[in-house]
């Protein structure tokens, strides 16, 4: 007697305390999830079926901060344009010079010189000018497909995003309508006196828990949102999800739009050294003008044409330290081409072999997914008979919500991949 009274009080304290924590956790959930849709509801983006990935990424470029360089590339490729077609490498200079020898001797001594002075171009050097003049222009044409490139792997990358924060929103209130489903028919069997109470409490815990899931993976689409809406600075996010098809290469091409700048600025570097050994050598003078003299008080002023030329002669140390200073940033332009290639075709490599796993893994994803979702059936049908008890099905339910997520993973994991191989070799959605 006194130790069934001692079961069956702990059964009772064992109860309410269920009955407690599942009322505070109700509670503390259905503020949470009123919250949750409040919040959501503000930040949430307008979802268009109209809206192309072309559209999204236009808006992305035009948001994006490193657009602001191209005004500077082409105020430079501009400059050196209009350097490499004019006639003088310098701008002219004026020269007044005047003599007087009224503070010393007062003989009447009167001298003026004026003119105009020009620096000239070294042999070869205006070409050269233009030459990077042509040079800067290519880089201008090659960097607007480089930052394309650049903010379509963006794109893609929060569009992935995007589209595994919904699927797993979607597997979520998929796994919170199998637990209301247990709820519902626990509830039945403990009134129907098939089923104690302790089973109600734990499918209605286990209930919270897929709610609280469910308020997880809203956040982080949230997040998702956010991200994208900075990115672009759209205010709708397209409703069809980003599929890419694999283009194989077997190399990275030539023409792909990063090798394409850093090939630029490797030329341009190159034709920095020619003007660099130009420049330091020193550049030819010539000077036009007219003097005005003469000797004494007593003789008229003598008007001259002058001329004068100045060439420099010899070699300078400063020539062989700005030569090689300027091939200093070649061999760099040069190293960080080399090595951006070996590690678009090393990452390349990789995508090749993660891509053949990912397909296999896919297929037992789908036979996993199938397996679990026969279990957890034929678990609930053994339930309603008595045969197992509700832990056993809570167990089928999680491996099945499990495989379904662990599947649709995979599936995310190879699109981003694919996106990824086509962003590395260089190919545009």
């Amino acid at each position: 007697m006194l130790a069934e009274f001692i079961r069956r009080s702990y059964r009772l304290g064992l109860r309410c305390w269920l009955l407690v924590i599942v009322a505070v956790s109700q509670f503390t959930a259905g503020a949470a999830v009123a919250q949750e849709e409040v919040s959501l509801s503000r930040g949430s983006l307008v979802v268009s079926e109209a809206l192309a990935f072309e559209t999204v990424l236009e808006a992305a470029l035009g948001n994006a901060p490193a657009a602001r360089s191209e005004a500077n590339l082409r105020a430079t490729a501009e400059a050196y344009d209009a350097l490499g077609n004019s006639w003088v490498s310098s701008r002219p200079s004026l020269q007044l010079s005047y003599y007087d020898d009224s503070p010393l001797d007062d003989v009447g001594l009167r001298e003026i010189e004026s003119g105009v002075s020009f620096n000239l171009w070294r042999p070869g050097e205006r070409d050269d000018t233009a030459t990077l003049g042509d040079r800067h222009q290519e880089r201008l044409e090659a960097w607007q497909g480089h930052l394309r490139l650049m903010v379509a792997g963006q794109v893609r990358a929060v569009l992935a995003e995007l589209a595994a924060a919904e699927s797993l929103l979607d597997i979520a209130r998929q796994a919170d309508s199998e637990a209301q489903r247990l709820v519902t028919i626990t509830t039945d069997m403990a009134e129907a006196g098939a089923s104690a109470q302790s089973d109600v409490l734990q499918a209605r815990t286990l209930r919270l828990q897929r709610q609280q899931a469910v308020i997880q993976a809203r956040t982080r689409l949230a997040s998702a949102e956010q991200a994208y809406a900075v990115l672009t600075g759209l205010a709708m996010r397209p409703a069809a999800r980003l599929v890419e098809v694999i283009e194989p290469a077997v190399a990275i091409p030539q023409s792909h739009p990063t090798l394409h700048f850093l090939q630029t600025q490797l030329a341009i570097a190159s034709a920095k050294v020619n003007l660099a050994r130009h420049q330091a050598s020193g550049r030819p003078a010539l000077s036009l003008g007219v003097r005005r003299e003469r000797g004494d008080r007593l003789q008229p002023y003598i008007d001259s044409l002058a001329v004068s030329v100045s060439v420099p002669i010899g070699k300078s140390p400063a020539t062989a330290a700005s030569v090689g200073l300027a091939r200093s940033d070649e061999v760099d332009a040069e190293v960080t081409l080399i090595e951006t290639r070996r590690q678009l075709e090393q990452r390349r490599a990789q995508i090749d072999q993660e891509l053949a796993l990912l397909g296999e893994s896919v297929q037992l994803g789908v036979e996993q997914v199938a397996i679990t979702a026969q279990r957890y059936e034929m678990s609930i049908a053994a339930f309603e008979v008595g045969e197992i008890d509700l832990t056993q099905v809570v167990i089928a339910q999680q491996q099945a919500t499990q495989a379904r997520m662990d599947l649709e993973t995979l599936r995310l994991r190879r699109q981003r991949i694919s996106s990824e191989y086509n962003q590395i070799i260089g190919v545009l959605p």
